[in-house]
């Protein structure tokens, strides 16, 4: 039985109010709804008394004629997506968790049932798993045993919380591990596993030490046992969680207690042998999943689309730079100026920025984000990486730089402007209105593509890219050349004036389109592209990874 069936209930301490004619508000705790509709107030006046009652859903439905069925069903739902609804069940086990079980699960009964019946042992010796092992016999768990330094619990600056399962095999639920004046404990969105503690290890590890002290171990404690009830809560309700990366509770010295993401980012590795098309990630071997994650089920999948927004591919990412266990931080637009072209700056923890360009704001971004995660991915020996927020994306990006760095013959001769087309020639004048003169335009040609180089008098390379029309290869090298001469004479005063840039576009429609189409005809036979092992967990931030080589 669930919230969707059966007799149910509004959840404990729901509270409503009219909106002035839009609609009704229902909340409790941090959970909301708005009912809205012409008639909202009138349906809920006649809802509310029967759901705070209790009222078998069913029968509930089957008292009014369509529409109002209709309404009142998208109203049951709604509350029930937003955790504002109870099952009404027998209560077989009275515990002291009862209050907090009702904040967080459907079946409020049933976690307490699952609780009186669970033995726990927690394993970790200190203050924090004596903190831990206290609040969960007192929130009424049918065991548990403190373990402290047992052999397989090596590390001092973690707590464990296991189950014993009905098979009788101890399961992870959640733990507890620390660094400096940082704290992480959870998950708090599904059970724990090794990986997932290996993950945070390794995150946690690439942070500098703090001279604070560590959060209280009183409060860590307190923490730890209300994520193990909530992952009992979970349990009982028996419904898949949503496809989210893990979610930790992080605490710092500083007492401030905020819930982060932790999008596990595997370095990738060679592909399979035979790893078919790059549509299709390939099966994992058992060297793979000793060496790369894996992302299990549960874990976030974004489709494979043709054209994601910029937007919406920074909204994907966002996972990727949080503040504390992001891989990368997070680019951003200081006081960099957004004309011509957008520009973002990505600053590492050491000081270094990378710099991100492109047509607007929200391209720029993309850029910087995407330069600093192929460090962050690494190159399989053999194979040139390449990502993108669609397989076509990532098959152009892997592409492109392994053509640029190849020895093709390349023969480059002057491109004179008039064979640039317009977009070329707007920036071209961009680039040489900061110069004081016209740069070097140098066009090469080999195995059906053409590469256009944009150089300064003194031979620094200011943009390259590579496509089947030189136009298309000018639009994209003057694109980087005008970004680059544009920070550097921005004035910016919150960032260096020399930031790392990738002089080589891979993203201007021009030249993914012209790429794209040249991996499909004469490029087939050349490049190689497959999907390299541990991909799969970059499809979580919305990213596709491929790989090339020359066949």
């Amino acid at each position: 039985m669930d919230a969707r069936t059966g007799v149910v209930r509004l959840r404990s301490g729901a509270r409503s109010r009219a909106l002035d004619g839009r609609g009704v508000a229902v909340s409790a705790g941090d959970d909301a709804v708005v009912v809205e509709g012409p008639d909202a107030g009138a349906l809920w006046a006649v809802l509310e008394p029967v759901l705070r009652d209790g009222v078998d859903r069913g029968r509930l439905l089957a008292d009014f004629g369509e529409p109002t069925r209709r309404a009142v069903q998208a109203i049951l739902d709604r509350l029930d997506e937003h955790q504002l609804l109870r099952s009404v069940e027998p209560v077989a086990h009275d515990v002291a968790a009862a209050a907090f079980l009702e904040t967080v699960a459907r079946r409020p009964a049933a976690a307490a049932t699952l609780v009186g019946v669970t033995p726990l042992r927690v394993r970790g010796a200190g203050p924090v798993a004596r903190t831990a092992a206290e609040h969960l016999v007192r929130a009424g768990y049918a065991q548990v045993t403190l373990e402290s330094g047992s052999d397989d619990d090596a590390a001092a600056d973690a707590v464990h919380v296991d189950r014993l399962a009905p098979d009788g095999a101890w399961y992870p639920v959640a733990f507890a591990v620390s660094a400096g004046a940082t704290t992480v404990l959870g998950p708090r969105n599904r059970d724990a596993d090794a990986s997932l503690e290996a993950a945070v290890r390794a995150r946690l590890g690439e942070r500098a030490p703090a001279d604070e002290p560590a959060a209280p171990h009183a409060l860590v404690g307190t923490q730890l046992a209300l994520v193990v009830l909530t992952a009992t809560a979970r349990a009982a309700d028996g419904r898949p969680g949503p496809r989210t990366w893990p979610e930790y509770l992080v605490t710092t010295s500083g007492l401030v207690s905020e819930p982060h993401p932790h999008a596990i980012l595997p370095p990738l590795a060679a592909p399979a042998a035979d790893p078919g098309p790059a549509t299709a990630g390939p099966a994992p071997t058992a060297d793979d999943e000793a060496r790369d994650w894996t992302p299990p089920a549960g874990f976030p999948h974004h489709a494979d689309q043709a054209d994601v927004p910029d937007e919406d591919a920074l909204t994907r990412l966002a996972p990727a730079w949080d503040p504390v266990l992001g891989v990368v931080a997070e680019p951003v637009l200081l006081d960099l100026p957004q004309r011509p072209v957008g520009l973002a700056a990505l600053v590492d923890a050491e000081g270094r920025t990378r710099a991100g360009i492109g047509t607007g704001t929200a391209a720029a971004r993309l850029d910087a984000v995407l330069a600093e995660l192929r460090a962050v991915a690494g190159e399989p020996a053999g194979w040139t990486t390449g990502l993108g927020t669609s397989t076509d994306a990532a098959r152009v990006d892997a592409a492109v730089r392994l053509v640029e760095r190849a020895e093709l013959g390349w023969q480059p001769h002057r491109l004179g402007a008039a064979d640039c087309g317009p977009l070329a020639q707007q920036r071209l004048d961009v680039v040489a209105g900061v110069l004081g003169y016209a740069p070097h335009l140098a066009l090469a040609a080999a195995a059906g593509l053409c590469r256009v180089d944009v150089r300064a008098a003194d031979g620094t390379l200011l943009g390259r890219a590579v496509a089947t029309t030189p136009g298309a290869a000018a639009t994209g090298a003057l694109l980087r050349a005008a970004g680059t001469l544009q920070w550097r004479t921005s004035h910016t005063a919150l960032v260096t004036a020399t930031p790392e840039v990738d002089p080589l576009d891979t993203r201007s429609p021009g030249v993914r389109e012209q790429v794209a189409q040249w991996l499909a005809g004469p490029g087939a036979q050349l490049v190689r592209v497959a999907v390299p092992a541990a991909a799969r967990s970059w499809q979580g931030v919305g990213l596709r990874a491929v790989v090339t080589a020359w066949t």
